[in-house]
This record gives structure tokens, C-alpha cells and sequence, in this order.
């Protein structure tokens, strides 16, 4: 059980880890960066069935040789660097929209994201409200923000500059239409 939640740009998860009803801790690791890179998983779900199913991925996901422990089972959230988001469900791996969370406290998760908050703040919100998603908030920024050049960053600021600009004469205009109207109707 736990909560990893993926916002557009950042995955997170909660470090919780459960033996039954009872916390056994608060930090584990359950995000990865797959063999290759450009590619991250998060598991929600029995410990040991996850780090086995992150090995498989690594080991090219054959769909014969998807890791089954009877009675434990584990979900896995795939990212790519490009902001792309796919969950595994029995070996077959499925496309799904942003922003998307899985585990126990993913209800609370994908509100919170919808309402704006980030990946970190629903996890957060998610372990307030979930049993079984607590401890420590593990995140990593997959998909970075634009990286603007100089020559970028200066063209912005003459189209932001200039529509100031066109603001403060309309609004300029506006106040001396309102002291004509005053004096006008005075």
C-alpha cells in the first residue's frame, strides 16, 4: 500500500512500508530509474513483489516472465522523460492520462492534482487521508521546465514589456475618460 502520483512533471511517493495493519517503516524506496534511463517506475504494493517487478522491467519486461508471488500483488506507474504515463497491470502495460496516481491513497491523490496540487502535495494530502500511505515524500522531476536561451528570455521580455505598456495606455485613457466624465456630468 502507499501513493505515487505523477503531475505532469514530477513523480512522488510516500516511503511507508506495512506488515498487515502495522507501519514497519517510513523510508523506503519506491521509485527507479530504469536501465538505459529516460524512463522511471514506482511501485505501490508488496515490497518484495516490486523490486522484483522493477527488475523485470530492467530485464525487458517479457510478458512470459512477469514476476508472480501468489497472494501479493504490486502496481507500477511508468514515466518517460517526454511527460508520457503508463500503469502494468499483469504484465500488460497500459497508457493513461495526466495527472495519474496508484496505490491505496490514489483517490485522494488525482483530487488533489485536479485542484492543482503538485505530485508532492497530493501524496501529502493522500497521507493524510489514507491508512496506508505515510513516512518520508520521495520525488523526482522527470520532465524539467523549459530552459529558455538568452535570445528567448529577451523576446519574452519585449513582448511582455510591450503589452505592459499597451495596459498602462488603456488604462491611462480609461482614467482620463473618467475625469472627463466626471467633470462632464458634474
Amino acid at each position: 500500500m502507499t501513493t505515487i502520483a505523477f503531475d505532469g512533471q514530477t513523480l512522488a511517493a510516500d516511503g511507508g512500508i506495512f506488515l498487515g495493519d502495522r507501519i514497519a517503516g517510513k523510508n523506503v524506496k519506491k521509485i527507479f530509474e530504469l536501465k538505459g534511463g529516460g524512463m522511471w517506475a514506482g511501485f505501490a504494493g508488496d515490497d518484495p513483489v516490486g523490486k522484483k517487478r522493477i527488475e523485470w522491467l530492467n530485464d525487458g519486461a517479457d510478458p512470459d516472465k512477469f514476476p508472480k508471488i501468489d497472494g501479493q500483488d504490486c502496481s507500477l506507474m511508468l514515466v518517460s522523460d517526454s511527460g508520457s504515463v503508463s500503469i502494468v497491470c499483469a504484465g500488460v502495460i497500459t497508457d493513461v492520462d495526466v495527472p495519474f496516481a496508484i496505490g491505496s491513497g490514489a483517490e485522494f491523490a488525482i483530487g488533489a492534482m485536479c485542484a492543482g496540487a503538485s505530485a508532492m502535495e497530493a501524496v501529502e494530502i493522500a497521507a493524510r487521508n489514507d491508512a496506508f500511505t505515510c513516512g518520508a515524500i520521495e520525488y523526482v522531476t522527470v520532465v524539467s521546465p523549459k530552459i529558455m536561451s538568452d535570445e528567448e528570455i529577451a523576446s519574452e521580455r519585449t513582448h511582455f514589456v510591450a503589452a505592459f505598456d499597451e495596459l498602462h495606455s488603456t488604462a491611462k485613457d480609461m482614467l482620463s475618460l473618467s475625469a472627463l466624465a466626471r467633470k462632464t456630468f458634474k
